[in-house]
């Protein structure tokens, strides 16, 4: 068995009595008001600074690459636009998301569109198959 040193002793005993002053925290501490007011405030503000918020600038520019429908193509007109100094680089992606954006619209209308002729076919098909079993079931019985 070792023997413990004075020194050693005494260090072992600043450091639980420095433990013991020591509080514990709380993990979860509960969140004021006011920080959740400053952070929604510090959201808004940064988000306020970044390019996406006018789209206006680049209207003409998403109506170019309204008719490319390969995300490739659209990242080369970009890159054509930011060489041409239209653009600053770091509108790359915030031009991309937001052709992103208009061309699930775009195929979101076509897809109501599509829906909407169907359901004028799908009611002519239901009619003519109801027939069909009609006249199945009148052969039978017969």
């Amino acid at each position: 068995m070792k023997k413990k040193t004075k020194d050693n002793q005494a260090k072992e005993e600043d450091d639980k009595a420095e433990l013991k002053k020591k509080k514990p925290k709380n993990k979860f501490e509960p969140v004021k008001e006011d920080e959740t007011e400053k952070g929604e405030e510090a959201s808004q503000s940064s988000s306020a600074q970044q390019p996406r918020q006018n789209p206006r600038k680049y209207n003409e520019l998403l109506e170019k690459l309204a008719s490319i429908t390969k995300e490739g193509e659209v990242r080369q007109a970009i890159s054509a636009e930011i060489k041409a100094g239209k653009l600053e680089e770091m509108e790359l992606m915030t031009v991309l998301r937001m052709w992103r954006q208009q061309k699930r619209r775009k195929m979101i209308a076509e897809n109501k569109e599509k829906l909407v002729q169907m359901e004028g076919s799908l009611e002519e098909i239901k009619a003519c198959f109801s027939t069909f079993v009609s006249m199945l079931q009148a052969q039978n019985l017969s």
